[in-house]
């Protein structure tokens, strides 16, 4: 079962968690909090945080833990996002505000860990939601906004350019997020309980496509699969998890119901390299991991349930040495089974209850009784820390290599001379885009069992708690 390693107190209500995907930064952690404070007006005010997490813990005799290196107050945060690439020649962080505007962190200096600030872009009056960065160039920004709008934006270290908006949906817009294959493509999710399609190339007049019948309530996530082409996951208030192929969007290809759920799955983020494991912040129902197989029976392998309160943010570690660690040595048998599949592999292609005060406020406040999830009549409280996930997009395996860095055969021969042991020492100089392929073989339709990796480190947060928790799920 999952284990939880350190937690942290927020000075805030906590509602966004990202771990930075960029090669060298991937032990920092920021983490956000939105505080809805009385008064006339109300002010809506947040905290920014990063943290550096010991990714070189072995996670068996010590934890890895998290040190805070920053805390800087800001408007109330709704969502953080890093770039997918550097820009500047450094990690970028994007926020989205509750005063309507975006604003860019650069990360200047993994030793010190200093973040300057770079710009920021009044996007419109109403609360920006969420954002999703462009995913092969990162120079582009969507923003979901509380009024039904969508903006499009041109990122640079000089500043930012409003490139576009437009009116996608009647109510509020929880996620607007880039597909990870065509990134022309931008999905969008609303309390309207309409999920939509827009190609960017055009003046998003009318949307791409239009599903306002499948999800019982408002779509919260959704999330384009970095491993398969045309595969993208939802998640809403109705508790399901809902897997998509873009060809055909009268009706999902599967749906998870949320009998192992019990929330609302608010946001969700596909593993950065094992195909088919996908992490959910399910609000009432703490973390969830779900298996996607391409049998399309989507199922809970893990939860998470150590939070007191809604859990909204969630996010995995993309340390490669946090990817590759073991709970301790696996069996004979399991090694057996992973050297027996690299073999395969060499020979064929990778296919690779809280019930709100007045202070608490939502921004849906006067509809949420409307999506109650709690026995008793509890409310459940919507519209105070909403998401959208990118993940860095992986790369086809090509000619035996993985990630550039060490051919298959290599990491196979060292495996086999490890004689039946797999441990960080193994693993450890894998390139985060070649541990990712070995998870599914064409060749021989099989992949590896399951309990021969670990998924790796995982932080979420919950709201009224306003904690930050670093745990580890079980191996699979």
């Amino acid at each position: 079962m999952a284990q939880t390693r350190d937690v942290h107190t927020l000075g805030g209500n906590a509602d966004s968690v990202e771990f930075c995907p960029i090669e060298g930064f991937e032990n920092f952690l920021a983490a956000a909090t939105y505080n809805l404070v009385e008064g006339d007006p109300p002010q809506r005010l947040g905290q920014l945080y990063l943290y550096d997490v010991d990714t070189s813990a072995d996670g068996v005799q010590t934890d890895p833990k998290m040190r805070r290196v920053l805390e800087q107050d800001t408007a109330g945060i709704f969502d953080l996002k890093w770039a997918p690439q550097l820009l500047d020649s450094a990690p970028c962080l994007g926020q989205a505000s509750a005063d309507g505007s975006l604003s860019f962190y650069s990360l200047r200096a993994a030793e010190s860990a200093s973040m300057e600030h770079l710009s920021r872009c009044e996007v419109g009056e109403a609360m920006c939601l969420s954002l999703d960065w462009r995913p092969t160039t990162g120079e582009h920004v969507v923003v979901s906004q509380s009024d039904g709008q969508i903006a499009s934006l041109s990122f640079s270290p000089a500043g930012v350019t409003l490139s576009q908006t437009w009116p996608a949906h009647d109510l509020e817009v929880w996620v607007a997020s880039f597909d990870r294959w065509d990134t022309n493509l931008v999905y969008s999710g609303a309390d309207d309980c309409a999920m939509k399609g827009w190609d960017l190339r055009t003046d998003c007049g009318a949307p791409a496509f239009s599903n306002r019948k499948e999800h019982a309530m408002g779509v919260c996530t959704l999330a384009s699969n970095p491993s398969k082409e045309h595969e993208f996951v939802s998640g809403s208030y109705d508790e399901r998890v809902r897997v998509w192929d873009n060809r055909n969007l009268r009706r999902p290809v599967c749906v998870h119901v949320g009998a192992q759920v019990g929330g609302g799955v608010w946001r969700l983020k596909w593993h950065p390299h094992a195909v088919g494991l996908l992490l959910g912040a399910c609000m009432h129902g703490g973390a969830r991991i779900f298996s996607v197989p391409d049998n399309g029976e989507v199922a809970v392998t893990e939860e998470y349930v150590a939070h007191g309160s809604l859990t909204y943010g969630a996010d995995w570690c993309y340390h490669p040495r946090a990817l590759t660690q073991f709970q301790g040595e696996p069996d004979s048998e399991s090694c057996s089974e992973i050297h027996n599949a690299f073999d395969e592999t060499c020979q064929g292609q990778v296919s690779e209850t809280f019930t709100a005060s007045p202070a608490e406020e939502s921004l849906c406040e006067e509809r949420a009784a409307g999506h109650s999830g709690l026995a008793g009549g509890q409310p459940e409280i919507i519209g105070t820390g909403l998401k959208a996930a990118t993940e860095a997009k992986t790369e086809c395996l090509e000619s035996g290599e993985v990630g550039g860095d060490r051919s298959l055969v290599s990491l196979v021969k060292q495996l086999h001379a490890d004689s039946g042991t797999l441990g960080s020492e193994a693993l450890g100089g894998v390139s985060r885009k070649g541990f990712s392929r070995t998870k599914e073989v064409s060749a021989s339709g099989k992949s590896l069992r399951e309990g021969a990796f670990p998924c790796g480190l995982v932080a979420t947060c919950s709201f009224y708690d306003r904690s930050l928790h670093l745990w580890r799920p079980k191996p699979f």
